[in-house]
Order: structure tokens, then C-alpha cells, then sequence
């Protein structure tokens, strides 16, 4: 018998010649390798791009005597989300900036002192997702509150 006729079988001195039924996966693991780093090569990232936010169904109003304000701004040359407490821009006297996360639970707690049963978060259009999340988390220990979100075009001054 040539090696071409034993292909694919096995001699075994007690046996004979047996078939050999398993598959070698090494071939079909180098192609399945040699596809992953094609792509991954080829393909291009998209690291947090601008998201669509959808239009609102329903919408209404909250009377601003009875909410608690927090506008979020895009730091500026790329440095963290400015949280003002209050509605607007910063201001020393009015609307400060919250250093951390404590500054903005104080204020939360100054509201709910008197009588408000709504928090309402404002962000620019570019404000990170991370950032707004942060802040209605902390607004979420208070269980007393409603949370609304309202984003602000950035072009509309």
C-alpha cells in the first residue's frame, strides 16, 4: 500500500487499518485568526460620538417654585462638566459652581427644606452621558424627588 491509499487512516499493529473520523481544527483556527485581525485592522473605532436624543412624546411643565435646578456645561479646553447649582450659567453669588459630589446633595437637601418635589437636570447638547448619570444618581438617594432631564441645543445662546 502507497502513502497516497493510507491517507486518512491509521495503522495500528493489532487492528489493521482504521478510519480516521476526527477533524484537524488547526486550518479553520488559523483562517477564523487571520480574519479576526483583518478586521480589527481594517475596521475604524468610534469612541463616544454624538448621540440623537429622540424628540419628546409627551412634555409638560414644572412649576420652577417647586424644583430644584442643576445645570451641567461643557468644560472648557476639555476640562470636567461644570456643575452650576441653580438655572443658568455660573454666577459667585447666585449660581455657583458644586466642587463635588457632597456640595451637590447639600443643595438637594436645602430644597427638600423647602417643600420641592422636583429636581430638574439641564445639560448642553455636549455634556457626557457620564456626567448627567452622575448627578441623577445622586439625585436618586433622595426618594422624595422626581427627576426631569432637559438637554440644551449648545448653539442656542
Amino acid at each position: 500500500m502507497g502513502a497516497a491509499s493510507r491517507m486518512g487512516s491509521r495503522f495500528h499493529a493489532k487492528h489493521g487499518m482504521e478510519e480516521d473520523n476526527e477533524v484537524d481544527m488547526t486550518p479553520m483556527i488559523d483562517c477564523i485568526m487571520l480574519l479576526l485581525i483583518f478586521f480589527m485592522t481594517t475596521s475604524k473605532m468610534n469612541s463616544q460620538g454624538l448621540v440623537q436624543t429622540p424628540e419628546a412624546k409627551y412634555g409638560g411643565s414644572i412649576d420652577p417654585k417647586r424644583a430644584i435646578v442643576v445645570s451641567l456645561f461643557e468644560g472648557k479646553g476639555g476640562k470636567d462638566t461644570m456643575v452650576v447649582l441653580g438655572d443658568g450659567q455660573p454666577d459667585v453669588g447666585k449660581r455657583p459652581i458644586a466642587k463635588n459630589e457632597n456640595e451637590i446633595r447639600e443643595y438637594i437637601k436645602l430644597g427638600l427644606r423647602e417643600l420641592k418635589t422636583a429636581v430638574v437636570l439641564k445639560g448642553e447638547e455636549r455634556v457626557p452621558n457620564r456626567d448627567m448619570n452622575r448627578v441623577a444618581r445622586i439625585v436618586g438617594e433622595f426618594e422624595a424627588l422626581r427627576l426631569h432631564i432637559g438637554i440644551r441645543d449648545a448653539t442656542l445662546k
